[in-house]
């Protein structure tokens, strides 16, 4: 995948997100305090009109019909499991293409987790410039791994970080893996 494409799979996902973030309290699946600072305030100062939300939405969904629905019914999903796996007590996760995920920001306790956020360098810089805007230092426990998925392994980026295997590790790769 060319580095067009990963920035475009990691701001479509986003996008989605973003989208939810400005439906009513009541009906929204997720919230996503951090999304916002992707994108202009511009585009987030549009997303408060119902009509443009319901075009943008549409527009999402003519790459693919249900698309919209099925990135933020991943999110809700995710988050959920995540939850789950933090209350059962999880210490680790593990974030494969990890683009501009911000659930190791946004979910209660995840503080308390070793993150790993592995993805291309260039993605890992837009996001922590992002990032440390918004919240001035990246928080101690996540740990940033460079990778290419073309031309590199798992066990090659992993070989000298603190990834502890006998402890369990709550792992997803949601952009990665279009499933």
């Amino acid at each position: 995948m060319g580095e067009n494409q990963n920035y475009k799979t990691a701001y479509s996902a986003a996008y989605a997100r973003l989208i939810e973030q400005h439906e009513p309290k009541e009906t929204r699946l997720f919230d996503d305090p951090f999304v916002k600072k992707f994108f202009s305030s511009y585009l987030s100062l549009l997303m408060q009109f119902r009509v443009i939300r319901k075009l943008m939405i549409f527009m999402y969904n003519s790459m693919s019909i249900g698309l919209f629905g099925l990135q933020v019914c991943r999110t809700k999903y995710i988050d959920d499991r995540l939850k789950e796996a933090i209350d059962d007590g999880v210490e680790q996760v593990v974030i494969l293409g990890a683009g501009l995920d911000t659930r190791l920001y946004r979910i209660a306790n995840t503080n308390k987790l070793k993150g790993f956020e592995v993805d291309l360098p260039i993605m890992q810089n837009k996001k922590k410039s992002t990032m440390k805007k918004f919240l001035g230092d990246l928080p101690n426990n996540i740990i940033f791994i460079p990778i290419d998925f073309n031309v590199q392994t798992l066990d090659e980026v992993f070989e000298n970080e603190e990834l502890d295997f006998p402890r369990p590790i709550f792992l997803y790769g949601k952009e990665l893996l279009n499933i």
